[in-house]
């Protein structure tokens, strides 16, 4: 007996999907903020709380969030951040005659002190001019 003719019986056991995200979470697209709450079933903006340590989360809806981030690989858009923020997170050096051990021991306490405090330093080496531009000729 043959059966009738229709959509093949699709089994989804082991995932999880929403009709809000398909496709998200899967490796094709990077997840997003609101697929973390979608998983988490919170608000976006909680989601955000959570990402940036804000007092006033309960612990179960913290554990929540964090299990959907880990679950869904979520990691933040830097550029996103960046332009909602107005801050890069980098300092920007420009510099000459790094081949000097002076001037190339102060770039290294540089470095070290910005990614300390949260910071990455990006460097910039200016070109040997033929001639001095500033001073005696």
């Amino acid at each position: 007996m043959q059966q009738p003719m229709g959509d093949p019986e699709v089994s989804t056991v082991g995932t999880r999907a929403t009709p809000a995200d398909p496709g998200r979470g899967d490796g094709r697209h990077r997840p997003r903020m609101a697929d973390v709450a979608s998983v988490a079933g919170v608000s976006h903006q909680t989601v955000s709380r959570v990402l940036n340590d804000l007092p006033n989360i309960r612990p179960a809806t913290r554990d929540r969030v964090l299990a959907a981030i880990e679950e869904l690989g979520y990691r933040r858009n830097i550029t996103a951040r960046t332009r909602v923020t107005r801050r890069s997170g980098t300092i920007g050096v420009f510099t000459a005659h790094m081949n000097h051990f002076g001037p190339a021991s102060i770039m290294l306490g540089l470095e070290s002190a910005s990614r300390a405090t949260g910071y990455s330093l990006s460097l910039a080496g200016l070109p040997r001019s033929p001639r001095p531009r500033f001073g005696r000729p």
